[in-house]
């Protein structure tokens, strides 16, 4: 796989849970805790990431500081889904596209166009197991340090005798 292409309202609603009462501003906030978790895994994620919305929703821009995760708002006179769809059909080889949806439609038709899709709940649990992961490799990494010293803190001056 080459690029992932995320259905973003569809990923973002099977991860969050949505509060009784929705303040205004809750989606924005969702979305860019959703573009942050992205961007924080893009090193084990595919090397072009596409993550898309509706573009009625687009008001507000986001500064990534990755060039790999690309966001993408559809325009009002297309669907989210429908740009989806377009980006696989301009892939110049669709079996290295998987699309991350929750939505049958779009699974349906990023496979007849020759794509992997994954569902969003599948995708969040391997996000979650590459995050332990990570987590346990620093747990790791941190247990084979030695503990500071005193000198560490004074170098050049001799160690004390015991």
């Amino acid at each position: 796989m080459d690029t992932l292409i995320i259905d973003g309202y569809s990923l973002l609603f099977r991860s969050t849970k949505a509060p009784e009462t929705r303040t205004p501003d809750w989606v924005d906030r969702e979305r860019l805790a959703l573009i942050e978790r992205i961007t924080r895994m893009q090193a084990h994620l595919p090397r072009r990431i596409q993550l898309v919305f509706d573009g009625r929703e687009s008001s507000r821009q986001f500064n990534l500081p990755s060039t790999r995760v690309e966001l993408l708002y559809s325009s009002a006179a297309q669907s989210a889904d429908l740009l989806i769809e377009e980006l696989v059909r301009r892939h110049p080889d669709p079996a290295k596209v998987n699309v991350v949806s929750s939505d049958r439609r779009v699974v349906e038709r990023a496979q007849i166009l020759g794509a992997r899709a994954t569902t969003c709940s599948s995708f969040l649990s391997l996000l979650e197991e590459e995050s332990r992961g990570l987590r346990r490799d620093l747990h790791r990494v941190r247990a084979r340090q030695r503990p500071n010293r005193v000198g560490d803190y004074f170098p050049g001056e001799p160690p004390p005798s015991t």
